[in-house]
């Protein structure tokens, strides 16, 4: 059903650059409209690795994406939390990213941290940065950070390339997957698909969610 939506329905991809990628790759382009055909999709398939590693930022192996592996984190963008001291029912802030990464850091069985905070505390505009920041300072485990667009998104990469030693060694043991996601009704949007694009470009993974679609 997915490749005949791909097929026959197509999406709306909003990036230029991204469109004369598709295009050239088979694909049918009409204005931001693209149909991918079914044998582009088999044949992207077939160059994607069987498994991926990822790592904490001591460079030990938290997980291994492959068949069969089930792995359990945190959440993203949570409004609303319960005070763990008061049991108020209150909108997120900043301290809320600190204690979930402390708690998170002390539970064996959570491999991956997200910030579970919209942070009303913060600039708006800067809250993807300030929860990388604080998920950077307050755990060691894998991080999935997210971006509001490609300008954050290539801070926040910067972030974890300092706290590697350098880019070339978060490639080799990336300590982070970004999250991205794509918006409904099967629409994929520049500030999406630009970052999406750059962390291809630079090795590095993506977790590119169709939940929303």
């Amino acid at each position: 059903s997915a490749l005949r939506v791909l097929e026959n329905t197509g999406c709306k991809i909003k990036s230029k650059e991204a469109r004369h990628l598709l295009e050239d790759a088979g694909c049918t382009v009409e204005g931001d409209l693209v149909k991918i055909p079914e044998s582009l999709v088999q044949k992207s398939l077939q160059t994607v690795p069987s498994t991926l590693q990822l790592y904490d930022r001591d460079g030990h192996v938290t997980m291994s994406l492959e068949p069969y592996q089930t792995y359990y984190g945190t959440a993203i963008g949570n409004p609303m939390i319960v005070d763990s001291i008061t049991g108020e029912r209150r909108r997120t802030v900043r301290k809320d990213v600190v204690h979930v990464a402390r708690v998170a850091e002390g539970l064996p069985n959570i491999n991956w941290v997200c910030g579970m905070s919209s942070m009303e505390d913060c600039n708006p505009g800067l809250i993807d940065l300030y929860e990388a920041m604080e998920l950077l300072k307050n755990t060691r485990k894998t991080i999935i950070p997210w971006a509001q667009n490609l300008e954050h998104c290539r801070d926040i990469i910067q972030m974890f390339s300092v706290v590697a030693g350098g880019m070339e060694n978060l490639r080799k043991k990336p300590n982070l997957a970004f999250w991205l996601s794509p918006i409904s009704p099967l629409t994929h949007p520049d500030e999406v698909v630009d970052p999406l694009l750059y962390l291809a470009g630079e090795g590095i993974p993506v977790i590119y969610t169709s939940g929303p679609t």
